[in-house]
Formats: structure tokens, C-alpha cells, sequence
């Protein structure tokens, strides 16, 4: 995709720079169809945030799927983890106990615990998401260097673009970041109560 749009953008530039303003009412009436250096950039930097809501929306759903749980059950999300935490660790004990004679399966009390905290490993995969798209971004960026005095004008597009890529994705990263923290809050019975308790 990164270049389809580098393609995209040389060939918008080229076009400007080959075919001259026929006239200015032209100019000023914009069609909303006609492909210009910022519009290829916003098409890319959009597309790039749907690729990051894309790789996030599993852990994310997952959180959610919980909540939602937690919700019909009228309890806490903690309440759910614990519950479970507790059940794994009695079929852990009552498995250790029955295989006393067999060599053991490997497995401690700690690896057969999962979901322990579904709100980190959920930002943890946004944060860890967002960087593996911009790092590529920022790696282009700053390779991009004018081969010819031709190449300047297009060296700074798609260096507009990768920034402004960029930038979105890390706006879209903190948001969905700041999203999941806010249900930590309130899916925890500890936090929950001191903040019901304090208002």
C-alpha cells in the first residue's frame, strides 16, 4: 500500500508540475474527485488507522466480550478473573495431585492462568500495533532524500505523508489506550468502590 501511495503521489506531482493552472475558477471549484498530494495523504493516514483498529479489535472485543459477561452476571470483571484464576489453580492442584507418579505435564500454576489481565495485554497489543506500523513510517521518512532537484518536491510529500501517518496513528493509539484504561476503573471491585465511596 506504501507504494501505491508513493506511486500515487509522484504521479499527482508530476501532473502539477507538467500541466499548468488553466485558470483559477478552476482551481477554486476543487472537484472532490480529483487526486491532489493531500488527498493522497489523508487516504493514506486513514488507511492507516483502520490497519491499526484492525490488528487491535480482537483484544479489544475481548475485553469487551468480558464486560459484558461481568454485566449479565451483575459483577465485577475482577470478580469473573478471580472466580476463574481460582478454578484453574484447584484443576491444576487436583491434576498434580493425580499425576504423583507421572513425570509432570510441564505446566506450573502460573502458565495454566489466562486472562489475568485482559486490560493490559489489551493495550499492550494497541501500543505494541501502533508501533510495528510506525516504525516502517518513521524507517521511509527518514531514508527519503532528493536524488535529482526534481525529486525535492516529492521527497517532502512523502515525507508529509509517513508524518502525518504517523501522527494519526499515535492519536488513534492513545485513544484506544485511554478507552480500555477507563473500563479498568470501573471492572475492578477495589477501584470501583473507593471511587463509589469518595464521590
Amino acid at each position: 500500500m506504501a507504494r501505491l501511495a508513493e506511486l500515487a503521489a509522484r504521479v499527482s506531482h508530476i501532473h502539477a508540475s507538467l500541466v499548468p493552472l488553466e485558470n483559477e475558477q478552476k482551481d477554486e471549484e476543487e472537484d472532490e474527485d480529483t487526486i491532489t498530494p493531500s488527498t493522497i495523504i489523508e487516504a493514506y493516514s486513514q488507511y492507516q488507522r483502520r490497519c491499526l483498529r484492525t490488528r487491535s479489535k480482537p483484544a479489544i472485543s475481548s475485553v469487551a466480550e468480558l464486560r459484558r459477561v461481568a454485566s449479565s452476571q451483575n459483577c465485577f470483571l475482577s470478580d469473573l478473573l478471580d472466580a476463574e484464576r481460582k478454578r484453574q489453580h484447584l484443576q491444576v492442584s487436583l491434576d498434580e495431585d493425580g499425576d504423583d507418579h507421572e513425570d509432570g505435564n510441564g505446566m506450573d500454576g502460573t502458565t495454566a492462568i489466562s486472562r489475568g489481565q485482559p486490560h493490559a495485554e489489551a493495550i499492550t497489543v494497541v501500543l505494541g500495533e501502533a508501533s510495528s506500523l510506525i516504525q516502517p513510517l518513521a524507517a521511509w521518512r527518514d531514508a527519503l532524500s532528493p536524488q535529482s532537484e526534481n525529486d525535492n518536491g516529492i521527497c517532502i510529500q512523502l515525507q508529509q505523508l509517513c508524518q502525518e501517518s504517523m501522527e494519526i496513528l499515535n492519536k488513534e493509539a492513545q485513544t484506544l489506550a485511554a478507552t480500555v484504561g477507563s473500563w479498568f476503573g470501573t471492572d475492578q471491585r477495589g477501584v470501583a468502590t473507593l471511587d463509589h465511596n469518595s464521590a
